[in-house]
This record gives structure tokens, sequence and C-alpha cells, in this order.
């Protein structure tokens, strides 16, 4: 099966993204799959059909900035496109990379779920630190009652 192409306008179009949905359910193997988790594939289309329904239709500040980046003679390391993103050029700009990428995190990315493998890894991870604290604390319980 090819990928549905996508005219322009589509980011809103919600036939069009369930379309695509399936056909990455059918193209992925059934490790990634498993590895992801469906869960987690159907809440990542969620949060992006949520965010599609809620973008500007109108692409041309993105495709205009695109072009002004590649024609310009030095580029700029970021560019910011359209109106209404003051907040993150100050971001970026004034802040330290760690505070405007957990800012943004929270902002755009809602997810309440890590993928399949990472959860159980993670819980794998958990029981690993708790079990080697336990195992330095009674080292150093050993120690003070050595000396």
């Amino acid at each position: 099966m090819t990928p549905v192409s996508s005219p322009a306008g589509q980011s809103s179009n919600h036939a069009y993204w369930e379309q695509q949905h399936k056909h990455l359910l059918q193209s992925l193997s059934p490790a990634l799959l498993e590895d992801y988790g469906e869960d987690y594939v159907n809440e990542t289309r969620e949060l992006f059909q949520s965010h599609a329904s809620q973008a500007n239709p109108d692409l041309s500040p993105v495709i205009d900035t695109i072009v002004q980046a590649l024609l310009a003679p030095r580029p700029l390391a970021r560019y910011f496109a359209g109106p209404g993103i003051g907040l993150m050029y100050f971001l970026h700009q004034y802040c330290p990379f760690s505070v405007s990428n957990r800012f943004l995190q929270r902002l755009f990315l809602k997810k309440k779920l890590m993928p399949r493998a990472l959860r159980k890894q993670s819980g794998f991870d958990l029981n690993l630190s708790l079990h080697n604290n336990n195992n330095n604390n009674n080292n150093e319980d050993k120690v003070s009652v050595r000396q």
C-alpha cells in the first residue's frame, strides 16, 4: 500500500488523517507496533488532530520563511514564521535551551503515555534503583557499625 498524498490544506482534514493512521498501523511491523503500543499510537494521533484542528490553514507565512532561509546568504539558526510567535522568539532568544524546550514540551506535548517498551523499561529501572538504594543504605549502615 502506498501512502496517500497530502493536498494543500489537509492539516485539519479529519478523514485524511484517519486514513493516514490506518496506513501507519498496517505498515508498522508487528514488533515495532508491540514496542510502541497501539494505545500510544492512538494517543499521538488524537493529539495531532487536536493541534491540527486549531492550526491556521494558511501556510504561506511558513513557506515564505522557508524561502527566505533558503535564499539568505547567511541563514539564521532559527526562524519564526507567522504572527503570534513572540513568546517562542522570547523563549529561544533569552532563556536557556533546557528552559525553552521544557516549556514548549509542556505546551504542545501533552502525552500521558510513553511507548510500551519504555513503560516496561522504566518499571524495571525503577525496581533496580529502589533495590540499589536499599543496598547503598545497608552498606552505609554496615560502615557506621564497623566504626
